[in-house]
């Protein structure tokens, strides 16, 4: 009972319910406590002025903390819970009842009303006053054997074994679920079966039961709620039916009040060319009719002339009468000016009749199916396309998307009438849902999201720097991605010398290129004075490459740097546009101690070794048969502010590209390579350094 009185108590005031009111969650509030508990909202609600749009006021139920929303009558507007409050009245009625004991009306009095008893016969089971007992069940012969206790309404009933008559039953057989003696559990059916007291079992029993029904309560009460919400949902059903009803009817009014009002237009129509024809004609009839009467009077002349028999007055009136007959030989053609053919004679209804005969609701549009075997992906696009889910008129399409791990929308496009569309501007390699909705008057049908992943860019040459290629100054890092010019200190003193290059102080990456198209990126790192591009073999000092020297700084900050090419058909040398002498393109210096290998003056820049004077060139220079040489081009140098440089070599179309960190071109060279060439760097100021930069993309643009 105990589970029971808690299910009967209210969670606000901790007693038995009083009037209890359901909240739309299923839980039940004394309609005093409710009161206390919604008063500020409900004062918040009547202080909102008259008319005005009020926002929706939230509370929460006390027991389960649900948000809901009270009605427009606050309290009063919530369903008494009646079944909540007929078991709290019969379990206070039962707590009354026990709690004072009723008396016991004698069963063998003839007075009215009988006198209250005082014992009763447990085998017997007939209750006595004092008066009836000694006279109808005195304890004697066998009565003696039976049992009298004190009577009263609480007394508990005592109950026979059906198998042995003269044992009480007084435990409880758990196999059989049923009350046994203790002769049946000792040699009866129930001797191997497990039993318990009777008065352990009324316990457990009785707790169950309570249990349950405080589970049965609970579900009453959100049956009772359910039912309010079919009562709700049926009042409204029918409201919308009406309204519903009276649209329809509000359409066929205004439908044929358009018809009447189109018909008025329409007739107007035809009596307005009536009046046109009739006019037209009956102008017409009038000139003929003053026609016909001229030629009835010239009949009647005639006759009367041809009756006359004199001669000589006949020849009088003969001439006259010829030029009037021949008046009339000249009329012009008898035709109407206009027939009786109306031009609005047809009515344009076309399928008109068939339309209004076929008007019907429009219902919701069918779920789109977006088709995942049509969609395609770029790097920074999507194609979405779709198919309509059926039949029903979809007056526009929807489209939403966003990054899969992210919740807000990126974007909405409505395409005109085509279902596929393009979304642009999207990251690489980014997972998006995708979501179609059909759009009509009637409402809105949203598709499943569909995840579409924008394509990863393909990725860059993957190598590092060949330690072994190592060239003084230049020093590889231990992970082969950076090489840095750091010369030894040895205090000596600095000679020239000339002559031709023997090798090519570059350092090489450890892959080898023989075929296709690669790309890779380069990070400059306190270099004023480097090389980049491709060599061929180790030893023969062929390169392709970009030399790039410091010309000034960069208003935005950084270097701005003057820029050439040296191919593998001849180093680079300094021309001057002057009289006066230049340096040898093959100078090169050391210090004791440490002897270079010579380094082709192209990847240094000649305004290192010109004056002002002159206006430096660079040119490439073959060695010919003799000992001249041939110039084979002539280019200025280019300035360009740099941070990073990317290389595209195209070995099979025999070119190489440099582009700046923008992407955009530094210069080109067309070259066709002899055999496998080699990544190749070369650093040419103390402490400045190149990197590779690790899992470069192509750029889109370089694609």
């Amino acid at each position: 009972m105990e589970s029971l009185v808690e299910e009967l108590t209210c969670p606000v005031c901790l007693d038995l319910y009083e009037q209890p009111v359901l909240l739309p969650c299923a839980h039940s509030l004394c309609k005093r406590c409710a009161d206390e508990v919604f008063a500020e909202a409900l004062r918040t609600l009547h202080l909102e002025p008259a008319g005005q749009e009020r926002a929706p006021k939230h509370d929460q139920c006390p027991s389960c903390r649900h948000e809901f929303q009270l009605p427009d009558l606050g309290v009063e507007g919530l369903r008494r819970n009646t079944t909540l409050q007929n078991i709290v009245d019969r379990y206070r009625e039962s707590k009354s009842s026990t709690a004072v004991p009723k008396t016991v009306p004698c069963e063998m009095c003839d007075d009215e009303p009988p006198n209250d008893a005082v014992q009763t016969c447990l085998v017997c089971k007939v209750s006595y006053c004092e008066t009836c007992l000694p006279q109808f069940h005195p304890m004697k012969g066998a009565l003696a054997r039976h049992s009298l206790s004190e009577a009263s309404a609480a007394t508990p009933k005592v109950l026979m074994c059906t198998e042995h008559a003269q044992e009480k039953v007084n435990m409880y057989c758990k196999t059989d679920g049923c009350l046994v003696c203790s002769l049946c559990k000792l040699v009866g059916e129930h001797k191997d079966h497990e039993v318990a007291a009777v008065s352990d079992t009324f316990q457990q029993k009785k707790e169950s039961i309570g249990g349950r029904v405080a589970g049965l309560i609970q579900q009453n009460a959100e049956v009772e709620c359910f039912v309010g919400k079919i009562q709700e949902t049926m009042t409204k059903a029918e409201k919308n039916c009406a309204d519903i009803k009276e649209r329809v009817d509000e359409f066929a009014q205004n439908l044929v009040a358009a018809i009447l009002k189109r018909k008025d237009l329409l007739k107007a129509k035809v009596d307005a060319e009536k009046d046109q024809k009739l006019r037209t004609l009956g102008q017409q009839l009038d000139q003929w009719s003053d026609t016909g009467t001229g030629i009835s009077a010239a009949i009647t002349e005639a006759e009367a002339l041809l009756n006359e028999e004199d001669p000589i007055v006949f020849l009088q009136s003969c001439t006259s009468m010829e030029d009037r007959i021949a008046a009339f030989k000249f009329l012009e053609e008898r035709k109407l000016n206009i027939t009786d053919q109306f031009s609005h004679n047809i009515l344009g209804v076309s399928d008109l009749e068939q339309r209004v005969s076929s008007l019907d609701f429009i219902q919701v549009p069918d779920v789109p199916r977006i088709l995942g075997d049509k969609c395609a992906a770029g790097r920074d696009h999507i194609t979405v396309c779709w198919a309509a889910g059926g039949t029903t008129p979809v007056d526009t399409y929807k489209i939403w998307y966003r990054k899969a791990d992210n919740g807000t929308v990126l974007g909405l496009k409505s395409p005109s009438s085509s279902n596929k569309i393009q979304l642009h501007d999207l990251e690489e390699n980014t997972d998006y849902l995708v979501v179609v909705a059909g759009v009509n008057a009637a409402g809105t049908a949203t598709s499943n999201p569909v995840n579409i992943t924008t394509a990863r860019g393909e990725s860059g040459l993957h190598f590092k720097l060949n330690q072994n290629s190592e060239a003084y100054p230049m020093v590889v890092a231990d992970d082969g991605m950076s090489v840095t010019n750091a010369p030894k200190r040895n205090v000596g003193v600095r000679r020239r010398r000339r002559g031709n290059p023997r090798n090519v102080n570059v350092v090489l990456g450890d892959v080898a290129i023989d075929k296709g198209r690669h790309y890779w990126e380069v990070k400059l790192e306190g270099s004023s004075n480097f090389g980049l591009g491709v060599a061929h073999t180790y030893g023969s000092g062929q390169q392709c490459m970009i030399q790039a020297s410091y010309a000034q700084n960069s208003p935005n900050g950084g270097n701005i740097y003057k820029t050439c090419c040296v191919g593998m058909d001849g180093p680079v040398s300094t021309q001057a546009h002057s009289q006066v002498e230049t340096q040898s393109p093959y100078e090169y210096e050391y210090e004791y101690g440490y002897e270079p290998e010579p380094t082709p003056i192209g990847f240094r820049h000649p305004a290192a070794v010109s004056s002002d004077r002159l206006q430096p060139v660079l040119s490439t220079r073959r060695r010919a048969q003799g000992p001249s040489y041939t110039d084979q081009y002539t280019e200025q140098p280019t300035l360009r502010h740099l941070t990073k440089v990317g290389i595209v070599l195209d070995y099979d179309g025999g070119s190489i590209s440099y582009y700046d960190q923008n992407h955009a071109l530094i210069m080109s060279q067309t070259q066709q390579f002899p055999g496998p060439v080699w990544p190749c760097f070369a650093v040419y100021d103390q402490r400045g350094s190149l990197t590779l930069v690790q899992d470069c993309i192509w750029p889109k643009d370089l694609e």
